[in-house]
C-alpha cells in the first residue's frame, strides 16, 4: 500500500487511464446484468408427487407413500422425510444435508424410483420429482377468456356455444396458439395450460350385454389396443432404390373406434364395440377449476429460463399478449400476476436509495470539508467503487437483485470513509508545513495500515457465511461480494487515486473563487445575449452559446453560495469549537470518574439485553405485495362441483368487499402444482388470490375479509378458512411451511393420536393471536373396504391381483389406448355405463371371468363400511396427528411459547409425544446459523486488529464497540417496531464489522501519541480532539448513506429496512461510545500494556 501511493503520484496519467478503463468496463457490464428478485438459490429439498385418482388416503398411504418413503430413505444424504397422503394424491418431501449436490441427488432419486416402479400400482401416475428452485417458479399467470370483440375471420372461437364447449375451445386455443407464441419468447422456458376440460374418448360398455356374450372389459381394451397400431415394416429393394414400409393402422376418427371387432359369435358374426356399448367424444374427469373475477377461465403459467432477465422477459410477453389480442379479438387475455412488476419496483426503489444515499453523504462531506477540491476527490470514490463492482458482478455471474443491490446500498456511506481519513491526514501534514506532493504521499503512507485494517474488518464479516453454509450462504453471498468488492475498490482508490488528485490540486478554497466567478458570470450574460438567433444561423455558435448559458447558471449558483459561505463557515466553526470544548470537559470528568463511567455503560448494556429478550422473532419480514391468499377446505368427499359452487359465492362476496380489485381462484388440483403448493394440494381445497386496489391498505382489506369469513364459517358446517399474506419467493424459501404453526402428535395408534390432537386443539382455542386452527388429520367420508376371500378366489383359479384389477376396471375404467389428433394424444377409456359403476350393488353383481366361465364378484369378496382418514401425515416414516394454525396480531415465537405452555399441562398416555413446528422450526434453524456467523465475525475482526497493532490488548478496546453498538441496534429495532429475523440478524452481523472504524481512528492516534511520550490523559484529550472531525465525518456519511433505506416506503422496502435499521442504530451508538467510553477503557489497557513494555525493556537491559 505504501508503494502504491508514491507510484500513483509519480505516474498520474497511468493512474487516471487505469480508472477510466475500469469505469468504462463497469458501464458496459452494467448493460448486460440480468435483473431478478433473488440470487440463484439451491435448497436441499426434493418433493415426490404421485397422483392416483379416486383412491382413499389409507390406500394411498399403504400402496404409494410407504414404498416411496422406503425408496427415498436409501438415497445418500437424506436428513429428514415427511409425507402426506390425501385422496388421489401422495406427497413425500425429502430434506437433504446442506452441501449435498442436488443435481446428483435428483438423478439418484429418479433412478431408484424407476427401479421400484413395479412396487407401485399400475394405475398410479409416474412419480413426479419437484425441487426448490426460485427460477422455476411461474413469473406470470395469464387468464384466457372469451372477449367482447366482434366475430371475424381471425376469431378462434365459435360464435354460438355453451359454457362447456367454450372452455374446450378456449383450452385448445390456449394450447395450440397462446402457449406456443409465449414459448417462442426469448427467456421463456415453459408455458403451462391449466383449467378447462381435457378431451377424452369414452367407451361405455353395457355390462349385461358383455356378460351375455361372455366377454370382459379387459378383452375390449385389448381389442382396441391391437386395432390402433402404426408399425414399421422394413424395406423393399427395387432396382437401385430402397423403399421403406410403414403399416398405418392408428385411429383417425371416433367412428373407427365404434367399428372395432372385439370377438366373433359361434356363427362367425363379428361383435363390434357399437354392438355392446356406446362411444362418446367427451371429457375426462376434472380435478381442478380456475376462475378469474367470477368467471371460469383457462390459466397459463409462464416459467422463465434459468438466468433469464425476469423484467425483460415479462416485457416481451406483454408485447406478445397485446399482439394476440389485436389479432384475435374473440380472446381476452388478462395478466393475473406478474413477478416483474414487483421486481422492477423493488429494484428501482433500492437504486433510488443508493443515489439518494450518495447525495446525502456528499453533502455531509461538503459541510465538513468546505473545499470543492477535497469534496470532489472524496466524492469520486463512490461512483468508481460502485461502477467497478458492476464489472465484477458481470464476471462472477451475479444478477442485479434486491440482495446484491442492498449490499451496495448499505456500503454506500462507507465507500468514502477511507478517502476521508486519507485526505484529513494529508490536510494535517499540509498544515504542518509539508509541501503538497510530499503531504499527499506521506499522508497516504501513514494511514494506509489503519484504513486497510478498517476495511478488512468491514469485509471480514462475510467470510463466516462461506464456511457456515446453509440458507445464509445461499442468500447473502451476493451481498457479501458486492460489499466486499466495493469497499476494497474504495480502499485502492483512497491510497492511489486520492493522493494523485490531491497532489495535482491547488490550495484554492471557495472564497478564492470569487474573482473567477465574477468573470464567468459576465461571460455567461454575454453568452446569453449572443445565443439569441444563433440556432437558425450557426449550429456551432449555438452550441457555444448554450455552453455559455450553462456556465452562467453555474456561475449564478456559485456566486450565491459565495455570498452565504462566510456565514455558513462561521456557524460551523462555532458548532465545531463548542463540540471540542464539550468533549474536552467530558473527557476530563470521565478520566477522573472512570469507574462511574464504566458502571454506567454496563448498566445501559444490561438494560439493552433485557429489551433484546422481549423482541419477538420471525423467519422473514412480511412484504406487502398488495395481495393476500384465502384458502378453504371442504369436508372430505366433497366433489369438484360442490367446491366450485362455494368458490363462486365467495368470489362474489370478495369482489363486493371495499378495496378488492381482482380475485383469481384455483379449486382442487390443477395438475401443475409446484414445490410451494404440492404439499397442501387437495381435491377438497381451493386457493383464492386477492389483489388489493392501489389506494387501499392491504392490512385493512385482509381484516375485512377475515371478519367476513368468520361469519361464513358459522354458516357452513365443516368448511375451514384461512387468510395469509401472499408470500414472495424470498418468504417462501425462509418460510417453506404453508402454516405458521404445526403441532405433531406421535403415537402407535393413529386413532388415539387424533383424539389427543382434538383435545389439545380445544385447549389452544383460548391462546391469543392463534387463528385458523384446524386438524389436518381429519376423519374422512365413509368408505367401503372390500376384503378379498383368497380361498374362494383360488378355487376359481383367480389371484388377488385379478380380483383387484376387475374392481378397478369396473369403477375407474381402463385407459385402453389413444386417438391421435395432430400433435395431441386423446385417451380412450373403457368403462361400464354410469348406472352400472355408481352403485356398490352393481359392482358386487358384476361377474369375473374364470377358466370355467364366470363368477359374481360378491362370492369372492367381503364388504365392510367404515370411516377412513381425510389426510394421513407421516414424519420420518412415523404416523402423526397434525394440528395447523396461523398467527395474527402477534409474533410467531410469542404464540409458540403460549402453545407449548398450554400443551405442557396435558397428561399424555405412555408412548405418545408432541412437537411444535412450522415456521418456528425455520426460525430456530436460521437463527442458530446466523448467531454462529456473528460470533465468528467478532473473532475475525479481533484477529485482524491484533495483527495490525501487533498486540492482543489494544484490539480488546476496539472490539468492545461491537457489544456497545448492540445497544443502539436493539433500541433502534424497538423504536422501529422491527422483529428478529434472518435479515435483521444479517444487518447486525454487518454492523459488527462496520462499527469499529471510529474506535480504530481513536485508538490509533492515542497509541501514536503515547509512543511519542505524551502523558496518558493529555494523549487521550489531544487525540480525541484531533480525530473528532474524521470520526463524525465517517459516521455521518455512513449513516446518511443508509438512511434512505431506513425511510424507504416503496415495494419490498421491508427487506432493506430490516437490514438498515440495526446497522444505523449500531453505528450511532458505536460513535457515541467511541467518544465517551472507549477512551476510559483505554486507560486500563494502556497502564497494563505500558507496564508490560517497561518490564520487557528492563529484562532486555
Amino acid at each position: 500500500m505504501k508503494h502504491l501511493a508514491s507510484t500513483a503520484v509519480e505516474r498520474p496519467v497511468t493512474t487516471l487511464m487505469f480508472y477510466v478503463g475500469v469505469v468504462l468496463l463497469g458501464v458496459i457490464a452494467f448493460q448486460g446484468l440480468p435483473v431478478d428478485f433473488l440470487p440463484p438459490i439451491t435448497i436441499p429439498k426434493l418433493t415426490v408427487q404421485t397422483i392416483y385418482l379416486n383412491v382413499s388416503p389409507e390406500e394411498i398411504d399403504r400402496s404409494v407413500t410407504e414404498p416411496v418413503e422406503a425408496t427415498l430413505g436409501t438415497v445418500a444424504g437424506v436428513r429428514k422425510l415427511a409425507s402426506v397422503s390425501r385422496e388421489g394424491l401422495s406427497v413425500v418431501t425429502a430434506e437433504f444435508y446442506w452441501g449435498t449436490n442436488m443435481d446428483f441427488a435428483l438423478l439418484e432419486v429418479r433412478e431408484k424410483l424407476d427401479q421400484r416402479r413395479s412396487a407401485l400400482p399400475r394405475e398410479a401416475g409416474r412419480p413426479t420429482i419437484l425441487r426448490i428452485d426460485p427460477s422455476t417458479e411461474p413469473i406470470m399467470t395469464v387468464a384466457v377468456s372469451s372477449g367482447t370483440g366482434s366475430a371475424s375471420t381471425a376469431s378462434v372461437l365459435s360464435s354460438s356455444i355453451d359454457e362447456t364447449h367454450r372452455l374446450v375451445e378456449l383450452k385448445e386455443a390456449a394450447g395450440a396458439l397462446i402457449k406456443r407464441r409465449i414459448e417462442q419468447v426469448e427467456g421463456v422456458a415453459q408455458a403451462s395450460v391449466l383449467g378447462g376440460f381435457n378431451r377424452e374418448i369414452r367407451v361405455e360398455i353395457d355390462a349385461d350385454r358383455l356378460q351375455a356374450m361372455r366377454l370382459t372389459l379387459d378383452q375390449v381394451s385389448r381389442a382396441l389396443l391391437n386395432a390402433n397400431l402404426n408399425l414399421p415394416g422394413g424395406t423393399i429393394k427395387r432396382g437401385l432404390f430402397r423403399y421403406s414400409l410403414r403399416t398405418l393402422g392408428e385411429f383417425s376418427n371416433v367412428d373407427q373406434v365404434k367399428d372395432v371387432a372385439v370377438a366373433r359369435t359361434e356363427a362367425g358374426r363379428e361383435i363390434k364395440i357399437k354392438n355392446i356399448g356406446t362411444v362418446t367424444d367427451g371429457f375426462g374427469e376434472r380435478t381442478g377449476v380456475t376462475r378469474y373475477n367470477g368467471r371460469e377461465i383457462i390459466a397459463i403459467q409462464v416459467r422463465k429460463e434459468a438466468g433469464a432477465n425476469t423484467v425483460s422477459t415479462s416485457r416481451k410477453i406483454h408485447d406478445v399478449l397485446s399482439t394476440l389480442e389485436r389479432e384475435y379479438p374473440a380472446l381476452k387475455l388478462d395478466v393475473v400476476s406478474d413477478q416483474a412488476e414487483f421486481i422492477g419496483k423493488s429494484i428501482a426503489d433500492v437504486k433510488q436509495a443508493i443515489v439518494l444515499g450518495a447525495i446525502l453523504a456528499f453533502l455531509v462531506l461538503f459541510l465538513f470539508l468546505r473545499e470543492l477540491k477535497y469534496l470532489a476527490v472524496i466524492g469520486i470514490t463512490m461512483p468508481i467503487s460502485i461502477i467497478t463492482t458492476f464489472a465484477a458482478m458481470y464476471f462472477l455471474n451475479i444478477t442485479l437483485n434486491v440482495i446484491s443491490l442492498a449490499g451496495l446500498a448499505l456500503g454506500i456511506g462507507m465507500l468514502g470513509d477511507n478517502a476521508i481519513v486519507v485526505v484529513e491526514n494529508m490536510t494535517r501534514l499540509r498544515e504542518q508545513g509539508m509541501r503538497l506532493r510530499e503531504a499527499a504521499v506521506a499522508g497516504a503512507r501513514e494511514i494506509s495500515l489503519a484504513v486497510t485494517a478498517s476495511t478488512l474488518t468491514n469485509v471480514a464479516i462475510f467470510l463466516p457465511i462461506v464456511f457456515v453454509g446453509g440458507i445464509a450462504q445461499q442468500l447473502f453471498f451476493d451481498m457479501g461480494v458486492t460489499m466486499t468488492i466495493s469497499l476494497l475498490v474504495s480502499l485502492l482508490v483512497a491510497v492511489t487515486l486520492v493522493p494523485m488528485l490531491v497532489s495535482r490540486s491547488g490550495r484554492r478554497s471557495l472564497s478564492d473563487l470569487s474573482p473567477r466567478l465574477s468573470t464567468s458570470l459576465a461571460s455567461s450574460q454575454h453568452g446569453v445575449r449572443r445565443t439569441r438567433g444563433l440556432f437558425t444561423r450557426s449550429p456551432r455558435l449555438a452550441a457555444r452559446g448554450a455552453a455559455l448559458c450553462v456556465a452562467g447558471v453555474l456561475a449564478h449558483v456559485r456566486s450565491a453560495f459565495a455570498m452565504i459561505e462566510p456565514h455558513l463557515v462561521r456557524m460551523l466553526n462555532r458548532i465545531s469549537d463548542y463540540s471540542y470544548r464539550l468533549l474536552d470537559r467530558y473527557l476530563s470528568w470521565a478520566l477522573k470518574k472512570r469507574l462511574l463511567t464504566i458502571l454506567g455503560t454496563i448498566l445501559i448494556f444490561m438494560l439493552s439485553i433485557v429489551v433484546a429478550l422481549l423482541i419477538p422473532g420471525e423467519s422473514a419480514p412480511e412484504i406487502d405485495q398488495s395481495r393476500f391468499t384465502v384458502q378453504f377446505y371442504m369436508p372430505k368427499g366433497t366433489d369438484l362441483e360442490g367446491i366450485s359452487s362455494l368458490v363462486r359465492r365467495l368470489e362474489s362476496a370478495l369482489l363486493a368487499t371495499p378495496g378488492v380489485a381482482d380475485v383469481y381462484s384455483a379449486s382442487g388440483i390443477t395438475q401443475e402444482e409446484d414445490y410451494w403448493t404440492v404439499s397442501s394440494a387437495s381435491l377438497e381445497k381451493a386457493d383464492l388470490e386477492v389483489r388489493v386496489r392501489s389506494d387501499a391498505s392491504t392490512a385493512e382489506v385482509t381484516d375485512r375479509v377475515r371478519r367476513l369469513l368468520t361469519g361464513w364459517q358459522k354458516s357452513f358446517h365443516g368448511v375451514e378458512f384461512s387468510v395469509r399474506s401472499h408470500g414472495t419467493t424470498f418468504e417462501q424459501i425462509l418460510r417453506p411451511e404453508p402454516n405458521d404453526i404445526k403441532i405433531r402428535v406421535f403415537g402407535k395408534d393413529p386413532g388415539v393420536a387424533l383424539q389427543i390432537a382434538g383435545a389439545l386443539g380445544n385447549r389452544l382455542g383460548a391462546v391469543k393471536g392463534l387463528t385458523d386452527l384446524r386438524s389436518a388429520t381429519q376423519q374422512g367420508e365413509p368408505e367401503y373396504r372390500i376384503v378379498i376371500d383368497r380361498e374362494n378366489a383360488a378355487r376359481f383359479g383367480l389371484t388377488v391381483r385379478d380380483v383387484a384389477q376387475h374392481i378397478s376396471a369396473q369403477v375407474r375404467g381402463t385407459e385402453a389406448t389413444y386417438l391421435g389428433d395432430f400433435d395431441r394424444k386423446i385417451t380412450i377409456r373403457v368403462q361400464p355405463t354410469e348406472e352400472q359403476r355408481s352403485s356398490i350393488e352393481e359392482l358386487l353383481n358384476s361377474t369375473v371371468r374364470t377358466y370355467a366361465g364366470s363368477v359374481p364378484l360378491r362370492e369372492l369378496v367381503q364388504v365392510h363400511t367404515t370411516e377412513g382418514y381425510g389426510e394421513i401425515w407421516r414424519n420420518n416414516q412415523q404416523r402423526a396427528a397434525i394440528l395447523l394454525a396461523n398467527v395474527h396480531g402477534r409474533s410467531v415465537s410469542g404464540v409458540v411459547g403460549d402453545v407449548e405452555e398450554a400443551a405442557a399441562g396435558m397428561s399424555l398416555p405412555a408412548g405418545y409425544t408432541f412437537s411444535v413446528g412450522g415456521e418456528n422450526e425455520e426460525i430456530r434453524d436460521s437463527f442458530r446459523g446466523l448467531i454462529i456467523i456473528i460470533i465468528l465475525s467478532i473473532f475475525l475482526v479481533y484477529m485482524i486488529l491484533a495483527a495490525e497493532y501487533e498486540s492482543i490488548l489494544y484490539p480488546l478496546v476496539i472490539i468492545l464497540t461491537s457489544p456497545l453498538a448492540f445497544i443502539g441496534a436493539i433500541f433502534a429495532m424497538v423504536l422501529a417496531g422491527q422483529h428478529y429475523n434472518v435479515i435483521s440478524l444479517v444487518g447486525i452481523a454487518i454492523m459488527v464489522g462496520a462499527v469499529d472504524n471510529e474506535a480504530v481512528i481513536a485508538v490509533d492516534i492515542i497509541t501514536e501519541l503515547r509512543r511519542d511520550g505524551v502523558p496518558l490523559a493529555d494523549a487521550i484529550r489531544k487525540g480525541m480532539r484531533l480525530r473528532l472531525r474524521p470520526i463524525l465525518m465517517t459516521t455521518a456519511t455512513t449513516v446518511l448513506g443508509v438512511i434512505p433505506l431506513v425511510l424507504a416506503i416503496g415495494t419490498g422496502s421491508e427487506l432493506v429496512q430490516a437490514l438498515a435499521i440495526p446497522l444505523v442504530g449500531g453505528l450511532i451508538a458505536s460513535t457515541l461510545f467511541s467518544i465517551t467510553t472507549i477512551p476510559v477503557v483505554y486507560t486500563y489497557i494502556d497502564r497494563w500494556a505500558i507496564g508490560r513494555t517497561r518490564s520487557v525493556a528492563d529484562n532486555a537491559r
